[in-house]
């Protein structure tokens, strides 16, 4: 680690030129281009959308950098800046990016080296910002070479704490659900034979139908993370190309539950969903999350992502996603978090602070938990004496719509 520190250092006066042919562009384009550069690329997300980051961190904390190799543009990320009072403690946040891997192309990972040049060039040399990357690229074969690649280009290493399991789309859609969990299998079944009716959703009604749908849900479940309402309207704001799949389901013209998914790039992932109280009693999520993976399926996705899991916090949520996943389903993790800075007496201020956020984040949903739990014991009138208030793990799964 110290030889990445010195590393770092050792360019904080000077910038890396980029290779011969390629060039950047750092805020100079509009919301509309944006979205039309979004659409070319494998590895777009919802969360690299300019109305989700206009949304939910505002229009002046966006920054967005366009990287061309030869006229032609090979890398895009959409960075948020978080700007601090005390000087040279802001910082550059990057999730789910840069976008690299254009639609139908062969992977060039010289795209990536010159972006992650251009990004540390503008945030850390030039504006003095501690600069943040999670990549959310999955650690699969090529992953210790992208992780050595951030290495190289002066970013220090840690893990992404964040786990999810995945459904691989490669296989027939048949094979796909031979693989299924047997007791999911089994509750899709159960599922397919009550009646239910699955439709998308496309007007206003139908939306306030999905978000109060979602409030239900979480109200029965006492959890506070989330936006639906928020998510919503982002959605409403992108082009057609970009929307969310939104499915509602219902029984005997009863809305009882609902599900959107990201449906651009190549991985799919839920973004936002609910359930009524009926909806346990018919098992509809488990048909609303196959429709998922039908879907991605016919539109040749790579695969469907579960959007983070956390098995203590959420216990029910982590055995339906990974029964979902496969009957030999594994914890999948991310290539890593990257970390770049202009001297380290500020990124120690910064880590300090983020820190102290993400105790008390993990705090507040371990008590929330607990109290949870308890009071569901309660209710069943199995009291215990000897419950104890489980301690916060490291682990910094986040809800769907805070990334």
């Amino acid at each position: 680690m110290n030889a990445i520190r010195l590393g770092v250092e050792v360019r904080e006066s000077t910038m890396r030129d980029l290779n011969p042919g390629y060039s950047v562009e750092i805020d100079k384009i509009d919301k509309s281009r944006w979205h039309e550069l979004l659409k070319e690329f494998d590895d777009a997300t919802f969360y690299q959308t300019w109305s989700y980051g206009e949304k939910f961190w505002g229009r002046d904390s966006l920054s967005h950098v366009v990287l061309t190799h030869e006229g032609r543009v090979v890398s895009i990320a959409q960075v948020r800046i978080l700007r601090s009072p005390i000087p040279r403690l802001g910082a550059a946040y990057l999730n789910w990016g840069p976008l690299w891997r254009r639609n139908g192309g062969t992977v060039d990972m010289a795209h990536l080296r010159n972006m992650l040049r251009a990004l540390f060039n503008e945030y850390v040399l030039k504006r003095k910002l501690n600069l943040r990357i999670l990549p959310k690229i999955y650690l699969l074969a090529g992953g210790d070479d992208i992780r050595g690649l951030f290495l190289e280009e002066g970013f220090s290493y840690s893990p992404d704490h964040l786990r999810t399991f995945a459904v691989d789309l490669s296989p027939s859609i048949e094979v796909i659900r031979q693989n299924l969990h047997k007791s999911w299998k089994g509750s899709l079944k159960f599922a397919e034979k009550q009646n239910l009716d699955v439709f998308e959703a496309n007007d206003a009604g139908q939306f306030a139908i999905v978000a109060a749908l979602g409030k239900e849900m979480k109200d029965r479940k006492k959890f506070s993370g989330g936006d639906n309402v928020a998510a919503l309207e982002v959605n409403s704001d992108l082009p057609k190309e970009l929307r969310l799949k939104i499915m509602l389901c219902s029984h005997q013209g009863e809305p009882v539950a609902a599900l959107a998914w990201s449906n651009i790039g190549k991985v799919s992932f839920p973004i936002l969903g609910g359930t009524g109280h009926k909806a346990l009693q018919y098992k509809a999520s488990f048909l609303l999350f196959w429709k998922m993976v039908e879907h991605s399926k016919e539109k040749g996705f790579s695969f469907c992502d579960m959007a983070g899991v956390h098995e203590k916090r959420n216990p029910g949520g982590y055995f339906f996603k990974k029964g979902l996943a496969g009957k030999d389903a594994e914890e999948m993790t991310y290539v890593g978090q990257f970390d770049a800075y202009h001297n380290y007496a500020s990124f120690f201020l910064f880590k300090m602070a983020a820190a102290t956020r993400e105790m008390l984040i993990n705090g507040t949903k371990t008590m929330k938990a607990w109290v949870t739990s308890k009071l569901s014991r309660r209710a069943q009138g199995t009291k215990s004496s000897q419950d104890k208030l489980p301690s916060p793990g490291p682990t910094k799964a986040k809800s769907l719509t805070s990334r």
